[in-house]
């Protein structure tokens, strides 16, 4: 396995946590590691305030990497000063009190650093593939189960499938851990109902932890279905009736992307006929600027599952009406991280022009891009899937997302027409590559531009 995308990897995730199942002779240690996880909830929540990551999760992360100490999240440092292991000198800004960091800061920093404040998809799988992402990919390297993850479980500690890390890039396949897996923690959270992840079960009831325990690990079966498989929350008439009307223009402008609102928006796409979701999706898709009034058809009496088909994103529809200020905004965040080094990026800034677009982005004030911000082609999905619009060259303008041939780069117009593009330098791990449109045809094909709506 070479390929660590959340796309490939998340219906792995999900088919492991299906058939999860905790070892009897460490129930007792999983229930005391979550509770002290949960009594710490409010240290937690000014994370999630800031970041929405789950207080869950950076629970998870302070016990799995400091044992509940209040160290720098980030490696384990001392919060007396900024990192002095990698990733190094990190918070960048200094503490809030001018003597030390707060584990809150620490932990804030590091949570957006890695780009995990900007997630979508915020289902059971995604979050196990951020786990271990954030632990590191060597126990996928070797074909096992991670530790990180598994560790306490069925599908950890058996077999083959045993050993640890020891240190970095040593691993003892005799060595055991002290620690309960990731996991394993969330599956309790899970089915305790502690979870909002906008796939819980609609029962009130919790399932009970003792009848979901097993040992040895492989004597019985799976749970069985997957247990956190999407539900559409039925809807309470009476209580939306004793509400004040909700405009729909004020929800979605209150959208955070929220797990709730996914499911809301899921639901109110069942409600709707093909022929007005199409004339929504038209609306949606060409940005008119003189909107009509148009004839809708009757509500369908049979909820509709399924949007309709939409014109190829590839054909570049005409050119939406340039958001200067946008562009100008992004032009200058651009500029003013020129020479900003990408060492703290993939493979130490060799593999950042994704990255750094997104940090680009962030100086900007604008959400990142893709579901993998480090990725060019989840970008490039993130700007055909709503977030961005396809340009002609003809039309480019600076401040549009320049991106290379076969999606094998991406940077940022700083000059009209795009004859400029800056962009991350492998060879310097430097923001600091600029090139024609086409890259000074280093792809060896032509770019594509698109321009940022949101």
């Amino acid at each position: 396995m070479n390929d660590f995308q959340l796309y490939a990897l998340k219906p792995r995730y999900e088919q492991l946590f299906a058939t999860c199942q905790i070892r009897s002779s460490w129930l007792e240690h999983l229930a005391r590691t979550a509770e002290t996880i949960i009594n710490l909830r409010s240290h937690y929540a000014e994370i999630e305030r800031q970041t929405f990551i789950p207080w869950w999760f950076v629970g998870i992360l302070h016990y799995r990497d400091l044992g509940f100490r209040e160290a720098h999240l980030h490696n384990g440092d001392p919060l007396t000063n900024r990192t002095v292991h990698e990733p190094a000198n990190r918070p960048e800004a200094l503490p809030a009190n001018g003597l030390a960091y707060t584990f809150v800061e620490s932990a804030v920093d590091a949570l957006r650093w890695k780009l995990f404040d900007t997630t979508q998809d915020r289902s059971i799988g995604a979050w196990l593939w951020r786990f271990e992402a954030w632990n590191g990919w060597n126990y996928a390297l070797r074909g096992l189960n991670s530790e990180y993850l598994w560790n306490g479980t069925n599908h950890f500690g058996s077999g083959n499938n045993r050993g640890k890390f020891v240190a970095d890039n040593f691993f003892d396949p005799n060595a055991r851990s002290e620690q309960i897996g990731a996991a394993a923690l969330l599956w309790y959270f899970y089915y305790k109902g502690l979870i909002d992840t906008g796939l819980q079960e609609t029962s009130t009831t919790a399932n009970p932890i003792s009848s979901m325990v097993v040992e040895p690990a492989f004597s019985t079966p799976g749970i069985g279905a997957n247990p956190y498989a999407g539900q559409l929350l039925g809807v309470n008439t009476a209580t939306v009736q004793q509400q004040d009307t909700l405009q729909l223009l004020d929800a979605l402008n209150y959208y955070q992307r929220l797990p709730q609102q996914d499911l809301a928006i899921a639901w109110l796409q069942q409600q709707l006929p093909v022929d007005l979701l199409a004339e929504f999706a038209r609306r949606w898709r060409e940005n008119p600027t003189v909107v009509a009034t148009p004839t809708l058809p009757q509500m369908a009496t049979t909820p509709v599952s399924v949007m309709p088909e939409t014109i190829p994103a590839d054909t570049p529809p005409s050119a939406p009406p340039v958001q200067e200020s946008l562009n100008q905004t992004i032009v200058s965040a651009a500029l003013s991280l020129k020479g900003t080094s990408s060492a703290q990026g993939p493979d130490g800034g060799r593999n950042a022009c994704a990255w750094m677009l997104n940090r680009v982005l962030r100086q900007a004030g604008i959400p990142a891009l893709g579901e993998n911000p480090n990725y060019v082609p989840s970008l490039v999905e993130a700007l055909k899937g709503g977030r961005g619009q396809l340009i002609e060259r003809s039309q480019a303008k600076a401040g549009d997302l320049v991106v290379a041939h076969s999606n094998a780069h991406i940077g940022v117009g700083i000059a009209e027409g795009c004859q400029r593009v800056l962009s991350n330098s492998s060879s310097k791990a430097r923001f600091v590559w600029e090139s024609g449109i086409d890259f000074d045809g280093y792809y060896r094909g032509s770019s594509t531009i698109y321009r940022l709506l949101q």
